[in-house]
This record gives structure tokens, sequence and C-alpha cells, in this order.
């Protein structure tokens, strides 16, 4: 892809590492060049409008505050502290000719929220060694990301289904949500083996977590419960299980014990 001329304009001795038209391959390309010192959008293409639907005049004429708007709420906060790191936490001169690039939705003018991928470049700085201009390329990606989520609901499933443990522990937690829950025991046709303890409540939950494959900040976030809690939570189901890590722990716990909710 070619860079206008219009952008030459204001950095004539522009050059493009490679890297900045990235890996998706995609043909469809908007390119914007931001004024840092005059705080404004200088150039954007019309393609644009074949991305979003919005006009480059929409952009120009909202700013900044028009286009955080059409974010998506929950990636808006996510996405501002990416930025505050990269451009914040050291010095500019070490930032320029950097690739910086961010995934996040936006709004279309159909109300539809869209997948884009936004790759940002220093381009150049000022003699006081401050950002001048940022050279940025948007780009669709709406159905790769659609694709990687599909594969990775495959993927779950597939696990879940090969491990009977899952499969029983599910329906106990969705129980657990309707009704007043009550003490968690073994069924008659279970002998628990020597030297194994029955997993607690909360640690049963922890499990099921796992096996979804949540990460330990995930697991603290859903159940209101440190980072610190979950990890000994998880060294107290690789004891009682007698196993070294979650993949075996998942695993072995399939045959481990069968479990039943009293209502």
């Amino acid at each position: 892809m070619l860079v206008p001329e219009k952008i030459y304009e204001f950095i004539p001795d522009l050059i493009v590492p490679k890297a900045f038209w990235g890996t998706y391959g995609n043909k469809l390309n908007c390119l914007y060049l931001t004024s840092c010192e005059q705080k404004e959008m200088l150039f954007i293409s019309e393609s644009l409008t074949e991305l979003l639907g919005y006009s480059p005049t929409d952009i120009q004429g909202g700013g900044r505050d028009w286009w955080l708007s059409v974010i998506h709420p929950d990636d808006l906060e996510p996405m501002l502290n990416e930025v505050f790191r990269h451009y914040f936490l050291k010095p500019a001169r070490q930032r320029l000719k950097k690739i910086f690039t961010l995934q996040y939705r936006v709004k279309n003018t159909s109300g539809d929220y869209r997948w884009i991928c936004e790759t940002k470049l220093v381009a150049s700085l000022t003699r006081e060694n401050k950002y001048e201009f940022i050279l940025g390329r948007v780009e669709d990606i709406t159905e790769i990301k659609n694709e990687e989520e599909a594969q990775l609901k495959k993927l779950l499933e597939e696990e879940r289904k090969t491990n009977q443990m899952l499969q029983h522990a599910l329906p106990v937690i969705d129980m657990e949500q309707k009704s007043k829950p009550g003490p968690v025991y073994l069924t008659d046709s279970y002998t628990q083996p020597d030297g194994v303890v029955m997993p607690t409540k909360r640690e049963l939950e922890i499990l099921q977590l796992i096996g979804e494959g949540y990460s330990t900040k995930q697991i603290a976030d859903q159940l209101f419960i440190s980072i610190n809690t979950v990890e000994t939570h998880r060294r107290h189901l690789l004891k009682k299980l007698q196993v070294k890590n979650s993949m075996e722990l998942i695993k072995r716990s399939t045959n481990a014990f069968w479990l039943k909710v009293a209502v």
C-alpha cells in the first residue's frame, strides 16, 4: 500500500517500516496522520467510509472525543491503558518509529460493532523530543476475530466432552445458581481412595473454571476473591488429587470423585 502524497507534505523524509503494514493482508486499509502539537487529524483516507461508513470529516470534525464515543464500552478503558503504557511510560525518543498495535471494537454507521486493528507509528519528534506526528493505519479484522472465537469455543467444547468430570460438574454449578446450596457429598457407589481428601465446594468451583480455560486473575474476578486465595485453593486441589499441575488436575479429577449436590 502506498503512502498518500498528502502525508509527505507534512513529513517529507518519512520512511515507513515494512512491519507497519501488518500481517492480516487486508487490501482495505484506512491511513491517517495526527498532529500531536495541534491535537488534530491532518489527514484520513476516504477508505474510512468503506470500512465503517463514516466520512473523514466525521472524525476530523469530531476529534478525539468523537472517536472514543464510538468505541465499545468494554474495550475503551483497556485500550486507553495500553496507549498510556506505550506512549507515556517511556521517553518519546524510545518510541520513535516503533510499531504499536491495538485491537478493539468500533460502532459503524449501521450500529454494529466491528473489530478493528489499529497500527500506530510515531513518525517524527519535535526539536524538544516531544511527539510531533503519529501515522496510523486501521483495518477491519471482524471475520478473523469471529473465526478465532469459533475455534476457541470448538476446542473448549471438545475438551469438555472428553472430560467426564466437567460434564457432571457443569450442571452441578448451574444447579447451585438456581437453588439454595446444600452440602456436597459422595454417592454411595463411590469409594474414596486412601490419601485423597474430598475437595470443598469452593475448590470445585475453581476446578470448573480452570477446566474452562480461565486464568488465575479471571477466576479471582469471577468469584470475587483475591488472586492469592485462588492460588491457595489450586494448591490444595493439587495436593488432594495428588497431581503436579493444572492439566493433570483436570484429567485426574475425571476418575477421582463423583459429585452430587443435595437441595
